[in-house]
């Protein structure tokens, strides 16, 4: 994702920290000039990233769970480089990498920045870095496979533990990840699109991830009945907030 915002320092750069959907409201409300009124941010479900993100500080934290799920016995957590992946889900239909996406739009700067964002950064005292700067930002976030691989999409393949060369690894017979009967480890930092399961030849990250895990206790879905009062046709065709208003 992009975050834009004149109070960032060290601009522009590509941020490597782990950072959760529910860190944004926090992060967001301690860089607001009145973050003094938003009381303890504490009390909020996410972490508050500002201080990272702004490079004043380390990443909050190094452990995020993915998914925890007692009665699918599903779960995964990253630590670190390391993600452990545990069950599946749709008959293992989603296990293996995607591989690339087919009929994708070409990235087009120009779009960018005559877009209604962009023109609004543009008359700023801070507006967009020049279309090579973007470019260069953009190369250094993008995650990229080893691209002899992204043909055979939905395998994921296991390296000799001889094979010290990433870039050109040596393969072995083609191995599934079988989650379902044994715990999957990847290093994401080196193998971002999961390709080679390690959970072999690193029992002791395993181990140490599946106690991790076991710290995390799950809570009892507490969903409730729908209400047709909640229908975007009586909020302008929105799904919204809807209680704040009735």
């Amino acid at each position: 994702g992009l975050i834009w915002s004149p109070l960032l320092t060290g601009t522009p750069r590509v941020h490597r920290g782990l950072v959760h959907v529910q860190d944004w409201l926090p992060t967001l409300l301690s860089a607001t000039e009145r973050s003094d009124q938003c009381g303890d941010l504490s009390e909020l479900d996410g972490v508050n990233q500002w201080g990272a993100l702004n490079s004043v500080s380390a990443a909050p934290y190094d452990t995020l769970l993915h998914n925890i799920d007692d009665g699918e016995k599903i779960s995964a957590l990253r630590h670190g480089s390391w993600k452990l992946v545990i069950g599946r889900t749709y008959n293992g239909q989603y296990d293996g990498h995607y591989g690339r996406l087919q009929g994708k739009v070409a990235y087009n700067l120009g779009i960018v920045r005559d877009s209604a964002a962009g023109r609004a950064v543009q008359d700023t005292a801070t507006p967009l870095p020049c279309a090579e700067t973007m470019l260069n930002l953009r190369a250094q976030a993008m995650v990229t496979c080893f691209p002899s691989f992204d043909k055979t999409p939905h395998v994921i393949r296991v390296r000799k533990t001889n094979s010290s060369d990433r870039q050109s690894p040596v393969i072995e017979n083609s191995t599934e990840c079988q989650p379902h009967l044994a715990p999957c480890l990847f290093n994401i930092t080196e193998d971002p699109c999961e390709y080679w399961n390690l959970a072999a030849e690193r029992p002791d990250v395993v181990n140490q991830l599946v106690e991790l895990l076991q710290g995390y206790k799950p809570v009892p879905p507490n969903n409730k009945g729908g209400d047709p009062r909640s229908y975007p046709i009586n909020w302008n065709n929105t799904w919204t907030t809807w209680m704040d208003f009735v």
